[in-house]
């Protein structure tokens, strides 16, 4: 909106200058009130600009603030993903139906796997850490 309004009053300022360039013969008083409109229009213009870097300084500042909730939600994300992976992991291997798998035939082989995910899980958690990730 004051990009428009700036266009107008530029197009506006230039007619002005075009006419104080004419030099035509004009009433008297009629100079000093086309002075003044020149300077209000200026005015006004100086005003449309600043509104409009303001503006610009705004979006930038949102823009900032979104990228930054965006970023945090992605770490949040991939530390998720990094912790889940070793477990999906194990149960996609145990998963398989084949003869020869650990805890295959031990009593309670089903809690030491779910045990070993919790276990791969914590370790992932502590590396991230370790890491400074999360």
């Amino acid at each position: 909106m004051s990009a428009l309004l700036n266009r107008d009053m530029f197009a506006i300022r230039n007619s002005f200058a075009r006419f104080e360039k004419l030099q035509l013969a004009l009433p008297t008083g009629f100079d000093d009130v086309v002075d003044r409109l020149a300077r209000e229009l200026q005015a006004l213009d100086h005003d449309a600009v600043l509104v409009q870097d303001r503006a610009r300084l705004l979006q930038d500042e949102m823009a900032a603030k979104t990228d930054a909730a965006i970023n945090d939600n992605l770490r949040i994300l991939s530390v998720l993903t990094t912790m889940l992976l070793p477990p999906t992991l194990i149960s996609g291997i145990f998963g398989m139906n084949v003869k020869d798998l650990p805890f295959l035939e031990t009593p309670g082989g089903f809690w030491n796997v779910i045990g070993l995910c919790l276990l791969s899980s914590f370790f992932a958690y502590r590396l991230l850490k370790k890491l400074d990730i999360t």
